[in-house]
C-alpha cells in the first residue's frame, strides 16, 4: 500500500528511532504511525503554501490536521514536541522535487512548532475534563458525551470537535453532534443579541455625548 512506499517510510523510521520502538511496537502501533505520516506531509505542503493555522478553511483544516497528529503523538509516547521534526523528514524526502518546501524550511518548521506547543497546553486539560465528563453516571449510562458538553470543551477549553469525537471513539462513547450545533447556534445568536446591545448602547451614548457639546 501506499504508507510501504519511500513517501512515506522515512517519517516511519523517524518516528520508530526516536520513540525507540522494535519492529514489533511499530506494526502494533501503525494507525499512529500513519496519521503522523499522513498529516505530517500534509502539514508540510500546507504551510509551504503559505497557509497559517487558524479557525477558518484552509486555516482551520491545518489547525486540525496538527493537533490530530499531536494528539496521536503524545498517545504513542512522545513526551516533547515532535511535529517539526517528522516534517523536517517530509521537507528532506521532497524538497529536491518541490522547492519551496526547501526555501521555505525555517518558517514551515516554526510555525509548526509554536502550533504544537501551543495546542500541548490545551491538550491535558481537554482529555481530563473528557474522562470527568464520560464518568459520569448519566453519561456513562448512555455512553453519549453531550453535546452541550462537547461545545464547553470547545469553546471554553479550545479542545475541538474532532479530538473529543476521536477521544471519545477509543473509549467506547460517541458525541451528540446534533446537541454541539444546536450549542453552537445558541452561542452565535448570543453574540449577535449583544453585538447589537453594544451597538443601540452606543448610540444612546452619543446622543446624549452630542446633547452636552450644545449645552
Amino acid at each position: 500500500n501506499t504508507y510501504d512506499t519511500d513517501l512515506f517510510q522515512p517519517i516511519f523510521e523517524h518516528v520508530q528511532a526516536a520513540l525507540h520502538h522494535s519492529a514489533a511496537q511499530r506494526a502494533e502501533k501503525y494507525v499512529s504511525y500513519r496519521v503522523i505520516a499522513d498529516h505530517s506531509r500534509a502539514i508540510a505542503f500546507l504551510v509551504g503554501d503559505g497557509v497559517l493555522p487558524g479557525d477558518a478553511g484552509r486555516s482551520y483544516g491545518l489547525r486540525m490536521l496538527l493537533r490530530r497528529a499531536a494528539r496521536f503523538g503524545v498517545k504513542l509516547g512522545f513526551q516533547q514536541p515532535f511535529l517539526a521534526d517528522t516534517v523536517d523528514v517530509v521537507i528532506r524526502t521532497m524538497g529536491l522535487h518541490y522547492r519551496e518546501l526547501q526555501e521555505r524550511r525555517d518558517f514551515i518548521l516554526r510555525t509548526v512548532s509554536l502550533e504544537e506547543e501551543r495546542f500541548r497546553r490545551t491538550l491535558s486539560t481537554g482529555e481530563e475534563l473528557l474522562q470527568e465528563i464520560m464518568a459520569r453516571p448519566d453519561v456513562a449510562a448512555n455512553r453519549v458525551v453531550p453535546g452541550d458538553e462537547a461545545f464547553k470543551l470547545y469553546d471554553t477549553y479550545g479542545f475541538p470537535l474532532d479530538l473529543t469525537r476521536d477521544a471519545a471513539k477509543e473509549a467506547g462513547f460517541s458525541v451528540d453532534e446534533r446537541g454541539f450545533q444546536e450549542a453552537m447556534r445558541e452561542q452565535k445568536a448570543r453574540g449577535r443579541r449583544a453585538a447589537r446591545f453594544a451597538a443601540a448602547d452606543n448610540t444612546s451614548l452619543q446622543g446624549y455625548g452630542d446633547t452636552l457639546a450644545r449645552l
